[in-house]
């Protein structure tokens, strides 16, 4: 409903985008559907484009919708019938960021659908954190100058996490609306799962970790075109002990600093030392074997003596298999 209520009233009210970070389990679909009916009733919105990132989402995609709302949006099998589509009286059009390249992108189609490119369009992507960091969604938005586009991830790619620097928030402006896991466990919405947490360095490690990391992003900010190297913690100390700067950083992470992720501090929202863990602090030997040691230590008692079976989540197969 929030979420919706954002997307209207930034519609009718502004020519920004925005995005939507809901849970996957949350609904999206279904939050996305109603954004999609309601935004197409609007009298000054021409079309309403549902884009996905994959050509077998489209089936998937489809049947959902008509679960919601039969015959109420029209699915496309090819670059032609998207073509077609575009120029029927269809308010809502449910497609492939793929089909839309091609549509936008090879000149016998773009030709076709020259006159619709200055529509008032509004398009929302679906999983915006897949298929939207090349060149197909640059080629889109400036083919369509008429277009508001909104997207929907249950992962959004943030600073931490981005590749080539480009985020969720670059492509599609603002958070509009927010529910995480943490809202959709308590609430009853998400499946709840009870994890617990293989140990690998004690508080005062990730501390310190924490605070060389962010001396290395201040050596970087210092001379951005010479490349970091690994440092051992005496030379960090040594470090440390000769600038000023560097000192107070040490000090804020290692003496200062609550360990949770953010808290409240003279009634303002602060930031602590697990706001700040790089990224791939855990993706390294000493953490993949410590997890690997739990999991052969507590296997029988975890699986009920071997009744029930268990998902290795990696983030890829190389690191599975290493």
């Amino acid at each position: 409903y929030y979420a919706v209520e954002k997307i209207l009233d930034r519609v009718v009210n502004s020519n920004d985008n925005g995005y939507i970070w809901h849970t996957t389990g949350a609904g999206k679909t279904l939050t996305s559907f109603k954004a999609a009916q309601l935004v197409s009733e609007l009298p000054d919105v021409d079309k309403v484009m549902f884009v996905v990132d994959r050509h077998d989402l489209d089936t998937q995609t489809q049947s959902e919708y008509e679960a919601f709302e039969p015959g109420a949006v029209d699915s496309t099998d090819n670059t032609d019938e998207l073509v077609r589509r575009l120029h029927s009286n269809s308010k809502i059009i449910i497609t492939t960021i793929q089909k839309l390249n091609s549509a936008v992108s090879k000149t016998w189609y773009s030709n076709k659908i020259e006159a619709i490119r200055h529509l008032r369009i509004v398009m929302i992507f679906d999983e915006c954190h897949r298929s939207h960091f090349g060149e197909s969604h640059k080629k889109i938005v400036k083919f369509f100058d008429n277009t508001q586009i909104f997207g929907f991830t249950g992962t959004p790619v943030s600073e931490e996490n981005a590749k080539h620097e480009i985020t969720t928030e670059t492509l599609f402006g603002d958070m509009l609306h927010k529910y995480t896991i943490a809202s959709g466990i308590p609430d009853g919405n998400v499946l709840g799962f009870d994890p617990y947490m293989v140990k690998t360095y004690d508080d005062d490690e990730l501390r310190e970790l924490v605070a060389f990391h962010q001396i290395d992003l201040r050596l970087k900010e210092e001379n951005p075109f010479n490349p970091t190297t690994p440092k051992t913690t005496e030379e960090y100390l040594k470090l440390i002990s000769e600038n000023e700067e560097f000192g107070k950083i040490y000090d804020r992470f290692v003496n200062q600093l609550k360990m949770q992720e953010t808290y409240t501090e003279n009634g303002k929202p602060v930031k602590g030392i697990e706001a700040y863990l790089p990224r791939d602090i855990y993706e390294c030997d000493k953490h993949h074997i410590a997890v690997a040691n739990d999991i052969m230590k507590s296997r029988e008692k975890l699986s009920k003596n071997g009744k029930f079976h268990a998902i290795l989540a990696t983030k890829n197969i190389p690191e599975a298999i290493e």
